[in-house]
């Protein structure tokens, strides 16, 4: 998840700098001798903030198996309809894939059918989630922080300030577009994480020289924290059914006074 967003913010500085200045998502010690300039971009953590007395596993839910359904828009289209087959309820809808578009102010379910009030851009890939029957897990839904740092390399300080200020300017609209991040499955197995809906706030701006070798940088950091609702899920299969009683049967005895 954190690499998730690295990439895609690195991304979106590529169209504001030029190729002198080298970007480089995750952790990174600094530009190699042939390197003047550059941004690095580094997730450094993920974590969720705790009250005392809070009960952590107050965010969990019963899990729910899932269908996905795909369509591609042409740009004109609004109505699209599921195959007679899903009968599931309609969850979550995504338009485009990674951006969940909101029931009632993007669409709105007819039946079997999602009608948007505005076509789909062409190309885009419409992903409809369907909520089947119970499954074997959980679904746990909590605030979420993650700590990023952004944070130029130059020779002087008007250049690190320069680059840092560019890419500032593309990272906070990037957070506009940028969607769910993470994966519905994690590798081939029953579980998912992600992170919902998330916004960044600036938490923080330093300056710092840092000696490389011979070599001497200017460095112009910023610090920034995207907040969001962070999705652990397990659904490992159907649950067992639920055991009930169907009936009760009761049978007594009336005994004679005194005995």
């Amino acid at each position: 998840m954190l690499a998730d967003l690295e990439s895609r913010l690195v991304t979106a500085l590529a169209g504001v700098h030029p190729g002198s200045v080298k970007l480089v998502a995750g952790p990174w010690p600094g530009p190699a001798p042939a390197e003047t300039e550059a941004l690095s971009l580094h997730a450094a953590e993920l974590t969720l903030p705790e009250r005392e007395g809070e009960d952590v596993l107050a965010g969990r839910g019963p899990a729910h198996l899932e269908t996905l359904h795909t369509f591609s828009a042409d740009g004109d289209r609004t109505l699209f309809t599921l195959p007679e087959s899903a009968s599931a309820e309609i969850h979550e809808v995504e338009s485009p894939a990674g951006r969940p578009a909101r029931a009632g102010e993007a669409y709105v379910v007819e039946g079997r059918s999602l009608r948007f009030y505005e076509p789909p851009a062409a190309g885009t890939v419409v992903v409809v989630g369907l909520r089947g029957p119970r499954a074997r897990g959980f679904d746990e839904r909590r605030a979420a922080r993650v700590d990023l740092v952004a944070t130029a390399w130059a020779a002087g300080v008007t250049r690190a300030d320069e680059i840092l200020e560019r890419s500032l300017g593309a990272i906070f609209p990037a957070f506009l577009e940028l969607g769910t991040l993470g994966a519905r499955r994690l590798g081939d197995s029953d579980a998912a994480l992600r992170l919902r809906a998330p916004q960044a706030y600036l938490h923080g701006l330093e300056r710092a020289t840092r000696a490389l070798g011979a070599r001497s940088f200017v460095t112009a950091l910023a610090r920034i924290r995207v907040v969001g609702e962070l999705q652990v899920a397990v659904m490992a299969g159907a649950a067992a059914p639920a055991r009930r009683i169907d009936e009760l049967r009761y049978s007594g005895k009336v005994l004679a006074p005194g005995k």
